[in-house]
Protein backbone atom coordinates (compact mmCIF):
# COMPACT_ATOMS: atom_id res chain seq x y z
CA UNK A 1 0.00 0.00 0.00
CA UNK A 2 2.86 2.07 0.12
CA UNK A 3 2.06 3.36 -3.77
CA UNK A 4 -1.46 4.47 -2.74
CA UNK A 5 -0.93 8.67 -1.48
CA UNK A 6 -1.44 9.36 1.74
CA UNK A 7 -4.58 11.79 0.61
CA UNK A 8 -6.27 8.95 0.11
CA UNK A 9 -4.92 6.07 2.20
CA UNK A 10 -5.57 8.34 5.37
CA UNK A 11 -9.41 8.83 4.86
CA UNK A 12 -9.68 4.98 3.74
CA UNK A 13 -7.59 4.12 6.76
CA UNK A 14 -9.76 6.10 9.26
CA UNK A 15 -12.97 4.83 7.74
CA UNK A 16 -12.17 1.31 8.50
CA UNK A 17 -11.38 1.93 11.85
CA UNK A 18 -14.39 2.87 12.31
CA UNK A 19 -15.07 6.55 11.71
CA UNK A 20 -18.14 8.09 10.02
CA UNK A 21 -17.89 10.13 6.67
CA UNK A 22 -18.58 12.93 8.49
CA UNK A 23 -16.24 12.54 11.60
CA UNK A 24 -13.59 12.10 8.69
CA UNK A 25 -14.43 15.30 7.21
CA UNK A 26 -14.40 17.14 10.48
CA UNK A 27 -11.07 15.51 11.39
CA UNK A 28 -9.62 16.39 7.95
CA UNK A 29 -11.40 19.73 7.55
CA UNK A 30 -12.21 18.49 4.06
CA UNK A 31 -15.87 18.45 2.42
CA UNK A 32 -17.74 15.08 2.98
CA UNK A 33 -18.03 14.79 -0.71
CA UNK A 34 -13.89 14.74 -0.88
CA UNK A 35 -14.07 12.54 1.71
CA UNK A 36 -16.28 9.91 -0.16
CA UNK A 37 -14.69 10.47 -3.12
CA UNK A 38 -10.76 9.50 -1.54
CA UNK A 39 -12.14 6.36 0.38
CA UNK A 40 -13.79 5.20 -2.90
CA UNK A 41 -10.34 6.04 -5.09
CA UNK A 42 -8.50 4.40 -2.53
CA UNK A 43 -10.76 1.29 -2.60
CA UNK A 44 -10.45 1.11 -6.20
CA UNK A 45 -6.56 1.40 -6.54
CA UNK A 46 -6.01 -1.24 -3.32
CA UNK A 47 -8.29 -4.05 -5.67
CA UNK A 48 -6.57 -2.93 -8.45
CA UNK A 49 -3.16 -3.82 -5.99
CA UNK A 50 -4.95 -7.17 -5.14
CA UNK A 51 -5.66 -8.54 -8.48
CA UNK A 52 -1.81 -7.84 -9.53
CA UNK A 53 -1.02 -9.52 -6.80
CA UNK A 54 -3.01 -12.84 -7.27
CA UNK A 55 -2.07 -12.81 -10.46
Amino acid sequence: MNEIKDVLLIPFKLYTEGYKYHEIADELNIPIGTVKNRIFHARKQIREKLIDYRN
